[in-house]
């Protein structure tokens, strides 16, 4: 853009200039209008055409106006707008230096001129040829040694960049340009009012720019010097700022912008974010532009961040970053860009599809490598050690490998988003180890249901725009196995020693509390439509064991759960005697309700179904009545018919708590 701004501007100056030398040799200018715009058009290489007046006023000036003044393009560019078309165009020239071979300039304004500079299908720019020599042996080398222009003055000036093949336009909107009088090789002050926009809207306005500029004689370097800006973007609530210094330059064949100063500030939704380079930066602005960063400062919210690598501004947009740094606390961060009309929208799944458009997305090319010594997610979840690689192509993004210190323990893993659908497709693998579960289990519900130190290894889908899409999609599969914890939600020694020794079942229905500590604790996971089944829990301590089976259901945040406690020998000999033989020292248990606050109770149909089996296993397979040559003083019935009485008892009351339902509680 800066090359062709500059032939632009070089020819449209050399054309005034050109068509005031001319009215040297033709007094009467408007009359001469057609010889004017075809000389004119001879040194331009394009039509040119003086619709409007042309004024004239000598000595001591040589000035110039020119209105309505246009240049075409290239045949094979008919149909698109002209090159240039200027309102109005003012330039002066002083005679006596101008007799003498030097040219020495007044002021030199343009208004009201738009500049169109266009790529066609084909690559080919409406600038090719521009200027062209008719001596075929000219070098074309640009000498400006001589030259010393007057304030240079631009208002409501539009340069528009089309590209016909990409259907897309760039404007730079010039409301306002000063540049005061100029000569080659010295700084002379300037100061600007734009904004860029894509012909719909603004996304970068300009409020003031203020520097000096300082050129040589063939106009191939140009440095910008005590350079300030204010400028707002359109999610702007606060002006932003710059303070730096460029240099312009052509290298070979191409141009090259170097910024060994740059400090930019800005406020965007309450964020403060900075940049400042630590190296000279340097933009390559060849096809495609390519911007080289040894080394630049981050900073959001006064969070410092180190970032080096390089930018490729192509389609797609190719970047190659490694970036690392302290800390990173992303929850204002996160706080900040949450809006609440967004937000209401995204619990309607219609809405929410018509606003999120990943398409951007597959026109990056991302290559990212993360290192911090601190990532906080959220209060309760902070990361540190943190390392990872980020890749972005064609709407595909891959986080391999992701590793941290998470919870006391390790974290690891992958994940894969596919931003090529409407609704985006994750794939993600983590493995845990060593982790305080408890902290892990407190993310989704303030009453974590485990404590205990353990290892998770999963594999997950999903898909989806809101929670509960993401919670009914979700499939996967995986293991855990935890150690030295607690099962928070049941005591099992209180009911063993309060409730399983009354000789009443009616109290042991109601809901349990307290804890049961175990050593291991282990299963499988598998993961459908949002459903978690954990078929084959296994729980070891030190004197009973705990097996189980059942399912979460995240979506619908309930639990059902069934768990059989195996008794050691010395709990199942704390039972009473009658317990004792009704249940082996198995005692099942079953778990319901909502997740965070389930409801643990003895389930009795499976107490009555074993007890009913057994007692009808003992009278189908009891012995046959002795006879009188049988030793009868083995058998007591007066120390038997009690333990009888005390069976049927318990049986009878089971039987009473399934028909009735639990006591409320």
């Amino acid at each position: 853009m800066f090359r062709a701004l500059l032939i632009v501007l070089t020819g449209l100056l050399a054309l005034l200039i050109a068509t005031l030398v001319a009215v040297v040799l033709w007094v009467d200018v408007d009359d001469y209008r057609d010889t004017i715009a075809e000389r004119a058009s001879s040194q331009l290489g394009r039509e040119v055409a003086l619709q409007g007046p042309v004024t004239l006023r000598l000595f001591p000036w040589l000035a110039l106006e020119i209105n309505d003044l246009r240049v075409g393009n290239p045949t094979a560019f008919d149909e698109a707008p002209d090159l240039a078309h200027i309102g109005q165009a003012t330039v002066s020239v002083r005679v006596l230096p101008l007799l003498k071979g030097q040219l020495e300039t007044g002021a030199i304004t343009l208004q009201q001129a738009q500049i169109h500079l266009i790529t066609d299908r084909q690559g080919r720019s409406n600038l090719d040829g521009l200027l062209a020599s008719e001596d075929p042996d000219a070098s074309g080398q640009l000498d400006l040694s001589t030259l010393e222009l007057g304030a240079l003055r631009l208002d409501e000036v539009t340069i528009a960049l089309l590209d016909l093949n990409a259907g897309t336009q760039t404007r730079l909107h010039i409301d306002q340009f000063r540049l005061e009088p100029f000569a080659v090789d010295r700084a002379t002050p300037f100061r600007l009012r734009a904004q860029l926009d894509d012909g719909e809207a603004a996304w970068l306005q300009l409020a003031s720019v203020e520097g000096e500029l300082t050129a040589n004689s063939a106009l191939d370097r140009i440095n910008v010097s005590q350079l300030v800006a204010e400028f707002q973007l359109p999610e702007m609530t606060d002006r932003g700022s710059l303070r730096g210094a460029a240099a312009l330059h052509q290298r070979s064949d191409r141009w090259v912008l170097d910024l060994p100063v740059l400090d930019l500030i800005m406020t965007v939704d309450g964020l403060r974010l900075g940049l400042r380079a630590e190296a000279p930066l340097t933009i390559d602005l060849a096809d495609p532009i390519e911007v080289a960063l040894p080394g630049v400062q981050l900073s959001v919210n006064e969070q410092a961040l180190s970032a080096q690598g390089t930018l490729q501004l192509s389609d797609p947009l190719r970047a190659q970053l490694s970036i690392s740094g302290q800390r990173l606390d992303l929850v204002p961060i996160l706080a900040a860009i949450t809006d609440p009309a967004a937000s209401q929208a995204m619990a309607e799944p219609t809405a929410l599809d018509e606003q999120i458009d990943f398409a951007p997305l597959r026109r990056l090319d991302l290559d990212l490598q993360l290192d911090l010594q601190e990532l906080i997610m959220s209060p309760q979840l902070r990361l540190t050690e943190v390392t990872t690689r980020a890749q972005l192509r064609e709407g595909q993004l891959s986080v391999s490998p992701l590793q941290a210190v998470l919870f006391g323990g390790r974290f690891a893993g992958t994940m894969r988003v596919d931003f090529r659908e409407d609704i985006p497709q994750v794939i993600l693998e983590p493995t845990l180890s060593a982790i305080d579960v408890a902290r892990v289990l407190r993310l989704a519900t303030p009453l974590a249901p485990l404590t205990g130190q353990g290892d998770l290894r999963l594999r997950l889908k999903f898909s989806g725009l809101t929670l509960n899409e993401v919670l009914s999609s979700l499939d996967g599969s995986g293991e855990y196995s935890l150690t030295d914890g607690t099962l928070v939600g049941l005591d099992l020694r209180a009911l063993l020693e309060q409730d399983l020794s009354q000789p009443s079942f009616r109290q042991i229905t109601r809901s349990l509390g307290g804890e049961t500590p175990f050593r291991a604790l282990s299963g499988q996971v598998s993961v459908n439509a949002g459903v978690v089944a954990l078929p084959d829990l296994a729980l070891l301590a030190s004197d009973y064991g705990m097996a189980g089976q059942g399912q979460i259901d995240l979506a619908a945040n309930a639990l059902n759960y069934r768990l059989t406690v195996q008794l050691g020998e010395r709990l199942t000999a704390q039972l009473p005697r009658t317990l004792r033989e009704l249940t082996g020292g198995s005692i099942p248990l079953q778990l319901a309700g909502p997740i965070s606050q389930p409801q643990v109770t003895i389930d009795l149909g499976n107490v009555v179904e074993r007890s009913l089996r057994r007692e009808l296993e003992d009278r189908l397979l009891r012995p046959r009545q002795p006879d009188a040559s049988d030793d009868v003083s083995e058998t007591d019935p007066e120390a038997e018919a009690p333990r009888e009485r005390g069976r049927d008892r318990l049986l009878r009351e089971l039987r009473e708590l399934l028909r009735d339902g639990p006591p409320n509680q």
